[in-house]
């Protein structure tokens, strides 16, 4: 990360009675109060965490304030989830790191090695600084080691690709997720999907292959064949070479996946929070729940290529043409959004969409369309990135993977 200073300071913790930051107030926002006390809380999809003054952990599982608080095992004195996951650092520094989908009374918490004061979660990572102000970043499941950015903060955040701080004399610094060159990686694949714990693909012959994200261990061979494979990080989607339209655990043993076929038929798909969403053929756009069951109802548009994160659906229709909406919009009126430019294929992941162009030219921006588009080195065909890398295929089948610029 390139850390770039703002010219202005920022107390992380200033007094009610002498503020140094001054802010125009929002014309239409008001402040409702939530039960409890808390001194930290941290908000990430829809769950809300925090700590009170003696350490107790808690969560509430509607971020708008609906939902009760429930106590989780253990203390904490800072904590901060990005929705799936949990991390909390202790008043000696030790660093822990659970599931939102474990009950609270019964969920377990996994120890990471390190020790921090504090620790930011978002977009596939975990961002925290120790008692020395260094600044280290992981996989936010934990895997994979630690690695040190350069630079010096007593707070880091980050969000969108984008990394906020501040120092030890509360000067702000901001910065751009750095990048690596990239790497090529054993294989051929034609076609690859990413999320979670897993990179996953196809190659030319229909054969399915799956390896972990962060580029460890060895391609493994799923048992079926496919043309277009899609992961969620616990599940797999699959396309095969008659349009038939399977769904199975992502996490099963490498030679027995359950395949389950569903009804209906798709070229391609994408799952991603209460939806799979598939496109046919004619290139008419389908989803269903992600659960496998009730029926497939008929979104309206067309598109080529669609991808989802569960928050926003993208997707590029046979002309190039680019369009998002909510992954919760009405089928029959989804409030497609045009974006400019020309893509063929598109990937939505951990706050950003990536795709590919006519030319293989590869782009990516924020997934809520609040930025451009920004080009990145080399030529893909394919695209997809998960946990903090970006991985694609090329037109030879060449496969390649490197840290994300965003």
């Amino acid at each position: 990360v390139l850390l770039t200073p703002l010219p202005f300071p920022l107390v992380l913790f200033a007094s009610a009675h002498s503020p140094l930051i001054t802010m125009a107030a929002a014309s239409e926002f008001s402040w409702s109060q939530v039960s409890g006390a808390l001194v930290q809380v941290h908000v990430g999809g829809h769950w809300v965490v925090g700590v009170n003054a003696e350490g107790g952990i808690y969560r509430c599982a509607a971020a708008d304030g609906s939902g009760k608080w429930e106590k989780l095992n253990g203390s904490a004195k800072n904590v901060s989830t990005d929705g799936t996951y949990v991390w909390a650092v202790n008043a000696e520094g030790n660093i822990y790191m659970t599931s939102t989908a474990d009950e609270a009374g019964s969920h377990s918490w996994t120890q990471i090695d390190g020790s921090l004061k504090q620790v930011h979660v978002h977009g596939g990572q975990a961002y925290g600084v120790n008692n020395d102000d260094n600044i280290y970043r992981m996989n936010a499941d934990g895997s994979g080691g630690w690695d040190q950015v350069d630079g010096k903060l007593i707070w880091v955040a980050h969000n969108c690709g984008h990394v906020w701080g501040a120092n030890a004399e509360h000067n702000i610094y901001h910065g751009v997720l750095g990048s690596s060159s990239w790497e090529q990686v054993d294989g051929e694949l034609q076609q690859v999907d990413a999320a979670g714990h897993w990179i996953v693909g196809v190659n030319s012959g229909g054969n399915i292959y799956r390896r972990p994200v962060d580029a460890s261990g060895a391609w493994e061979q799923l048992n079926g064949s496919a043309k277009h494979v899609s992961t969620d990080g616990g599940r797999l989607l699959a396309c095969n070479a008659e349009d038939n339209i399977y769904l199975a655990d992502a996490n099963s043993p490498a030679g027995s996946v359950g395949w389950v076929q569903l009804d209906g038929s798709a070229k391609a798909g994408s799952l991603g929070g209460d939806y799979i969403w598939v496109v046919n053929a004619e290139d008419n756009i389908y989803r269903r729940p992600i659960d496998g069951g009730g029926a497939w109802e008929q979104v309206d548009g067309k598109l080529q290529s669609v991808s989802t994160d569960g928050t926003w659906v993208w997707g590029a229709n046979a002309e190039g043409n680019i369009y998002f909406t909510a992954a919760n919009c009405d089928a029959g009126s989804p409030g497609w959004t045009h974006v400019d430019g020309e893509l063929q294929q598109v990937s939505v992941c951990g706050g950003h969409i990536w795709g590919v162009n006519s030319g293989n030219n590869i782009y990516f921006k924020s997934s809520d369309n609040s930025d451009s588009w920004e080009q990145v080195d080399g030529q893909l065909q394919s695209v997809a990135h998960a946990g903090g890398r970006i991985w694609g295929a090329n037109a030879e089948g060449k496969i390649y993977h490197k840290g994300t610029t965003a």
